[in-house]
């Protein structure tokens, strides 16, 4: 039996549920909100960037840039037009949004918190960049050189739970007292 064809959002409705989700979620960066839409079905990355492109430009939601790359939230224009149109969005996708936000709240506060990322250099080492922020402002970076990817991958999935326990042992050394 041949399959019906998906349901294919139209471009008002892609940004309904991108001012949704920042509503639900809080300022989040683009890389987060590509991940929450991709992983619930909801959006691919064209059709989220040209939303995103048009919302900032109706004064919808506001593109910020930091270390990492850039953040977007929304402005009262975006809670406006939730307001007004926020209904046009099905229910199913409306409640998918509002069960996941507790866990995504926790994940991009982590993230953001804890921000880590790496890149290759030209030498092809990697640069491993481990920062610890609160409100917005860094409390320590750091910077390391690893030899593989492998590594630099390892130490980044690790930093959001050693994080806290590195930061006190740095306080704790460089705090003590000589004898």
């Amino acid at each position: 039996m041949p399959q019906s064809p998906q349901r294919r959002p139209s471009a008002e409705e892609n940004k309904l549920v991108i001012l949704l989700a920042l509503q639900s979620f809080g300022k989040m960066s683009d890389l987060q909100l590509l991940q929450y839409l991709s992983c619930n079905d909801l959006m691919g990355y064209f059709d989220m960037m040209m939303a995103l492109q048009a919302l900032c430009a109706q004064g919808q939601c506001v593109r910020t840039d930091n270390p990492f790359g850039s953040d977007y939230a929304l402005t009262d224009a975006g809670r406006e037009a939730i307001a007004l149109f926020g209904e046009k969005v099905p229910f199913s996708v409306r409640e998918r949004i509002a069960s996941g936000a507790p866990l995504w709240r926790e994940r991009i506060r982590a993230e953001r918190e804890t921000p880590a990322v790496y890149r290759q250099n030209p030498r092809g080492e990697y640069e491993l960049q481990l920062s610890i922020v609160e409100q917005d402002m860094p409390m320590l970076r750091l910077s390391l050189s690893l030899p593989t990817e492998e590594m630099a991958k390892r130490f980044r999935g690790r930093w959001a739970e050693k994080a806290a326990g590195i930061y006190a042992d740095i306080f704790r050394a460089l705090g003590e007292e000589a004898q």
